[in-house]
């Protein structure tokens, strides 16, 4: 299914159906929900799934504007009321998770009942008091460049240290092709959006039941 959004991107989805608890499963910067295919099935049993293409990303269509964390989050809430969920679990990889705290900071907890957080800490960018973050300024600022310049290559180093395992190239250059959907300039706009914020402040004192993973 899709849903267009008021200001016309057009966001796909798929939804297993069934009564259980709402899963809403959110991918990581450049991805899509084909990352979790191996794991909607399983999660499918007893949940009710629903796995979201960020705009401009995976099967949704390719769109020129809206590419940051405050957008999506905003994309995911239409998303709900136009389903008319409710006590849903965010479940937000990487990026994913820094949606949904974009989320919580316009719309607080309402239509929510959990979140799962995988492998995302408050903040990706290195700084001061906070040496936990992927990039430095210099290395985002390079990546950026890089993928500006040869955005395949780019990914062809960034996209490996996604998986818990060693996959053979074949697989990984699958990934990279599930990557290369999304266009360079919205590639390197969205990676700046996730990455500059700081998301300490936002997280203190956060009241929602939190998996981490």
């Amino acid at each position: 299914p899709t849903l267009t959004t008021p200001d016309g991107a057009t966001l796909d989805y798929t939804d297993s159906g069934g009564d259980g608890r709402v899963l809403v499963l959110l991918h990581g910067v450049c991805m899509s929900r084909e990352y979790f295919r191996e794991n909607i099935g399983p999660l499918s049993a007893g949940n009710r799934v629903i796995a979201l293409d960020f705009r401009g990303h995976g099967a949704s269509a390719d769109c020129d504007h809206g590419h940051t964390v405050a957008q999506y989050a905003r994309d995911v809430r239409l998303l709900l009321e136009r389903l008319d969920l409710h006590d849903v679990v965010l479940a937000g990889w990487s990026m994913g998770s820094i949606v949904i705290w974009q989320y919580l900071d316009q719309f607080g907890t309402d239509r929510l009942a959990g979140q799962i957080v995988i492998s995302q800490g408050p903040g990706d960018l290195k700084r001061d008091d906070w040496e936990l973050g992927a990039f430095s300024m210099e290395d985002l600022t390079g990546f950026c460049v890089h993928l500006q310049e040869a955005p395949r290559e780019a990914w062809a180093e960034f996209v490996p240290v996604m998986f818990f395992e060693e996959l053979p190239p074949d697989r990984i250059e699958g990934w990279i092709d599930v990557t290369m959907r999304v266009q360079p300039t919205t590639q390197s706009v969205i990676l700046l959006s996730q990455t500059l914020p700081d998301g300490r402040p936002m997280l203190d004192g956060l009241k929602l039941p939190t998996l981490l993973t």
